[in-house]
């Protein structure tokens, strides 16, 4: 199943084909934001595959890079989902501060939440609000940390997709 829209300009992927994948148990839903030569330049694009892509079973990979390579899929930048127990999100205040101050003291704010020591987890983070408390600045953040290792077996996973 496919189907397809025109992107509007501001949108950021018009610039460079990105997939964003959805590795689900029943398929895998897929969506390409705009370029290249098989596609309308700020279009996305959107495919399911039915069927589970499991990172163990070899044989049921090569149908489903047979599935991109036919679709033209297989040139593209890939964002994909992660669902694991170690994924943590917070929402944490912190007034305004340097780039590098700012992540340590968000990985500070996290050494209560995740399970061992945050150097095992990749934490990042967006700024949800920029407000003032009084005279003090602060930044509403929504933060996310995750195992290196699951993060690491996802993007092996992906590379041999």
């Amino acid at each position: 199943m496919k189907w397809s829209l025109k992107l509007p300009e501001w949108v950021p992927f018009h610039k460079r084909a990105t997939i964003g994948m959805d590795l689900g148990i029943s398929g895998v839903k897929i969506v390409r934001f705009a370029g290249g030569p098989a596609f309308a330049e700020g279009s996305v694009s959107c495919w399911f595959y039915p069927g589970p892509v499991l990172e163990k079973e070899e044989q049921e990979r090569v149908p489903f890079r047979e599935f991109l390579v036919a679709n033209h899929l297989a040139d593209a930048r890939v964002v994909c989902n992660i669902e694991d127990p170690s994924l943590k999100i917070r929402r944490v205040d912190l007034p305004k501060m340097p780039d590098a101050d700012l992540r340590e003291a968000i990985r500070w704010q996290l050494r209560d939440v995740v399970d061992g020591n945050v150097a095992d987890y990749v934490v990042r983070y967006s700024v949800m609000e920029d407000y003032l408390t009084g005279e003090t600045k602060k930044l509403a953040l929504l933060v996310y940390a995750i195992k290196k290792e699951i993060i690491q077996g996802r993007v092996g996973f992906l590379r041999r997709l």
